[in-house]
C-alpha cells in the first residue's frame, strides 16, 4: 500500500500526517500576533481531498481592524481550499 501524497500547500513542519492519521496543515498566517488570531488550511489525513480552514484565536470578541483581517484571510484560504 502507497502512502497518499501530501497536498501541494502542505508544510512539513506544520504536518502530522503519517498514513491515515495525523493531518495535513499548511502555515499559519498571522492576522494579530498580539491576540494569537491566526488562520491556515487543514485535511484530515485519511481524506487529504477534503480541505477545511483551520481557525486559532485566543478571545472570542475581536476589535475592528482584526475582524476585518480575519475576514479578508478568510476569503483567500477559502478560495484556496475551493482550488479557484
Amino acid at each position: 500500500m502507497s502512502e497518499e501524497p501530501h497536498p501541494d500547500w502542505c508544510v512539513p513542519q506544520m504536518c502530522s500526517a503519517r498514513g491515515s492519521t495525523g493531518a495535513h496543515r499548511s502555515r499559519p498566517v498571522f492576522v494579530d500576533r498580539q491576540l494569537s488570531l491566526m488562520a491556515n488550511l487543514v485535511a484530515v489525513a485519511a481524506a487529504p481531498a477534503v480541505v477545511l480552514v483551520e481557525i486559532r484565536c485566543a478571545q472570542l470578541v475581536l476589535p475592528p481592524r482584526a475582524a476585518y483581517g480575519l475576514g479578508r484571510l478568510l476569503v483567500s484560504l477559502g478560495r484556496a481550499a475551493e482550488g479557484t
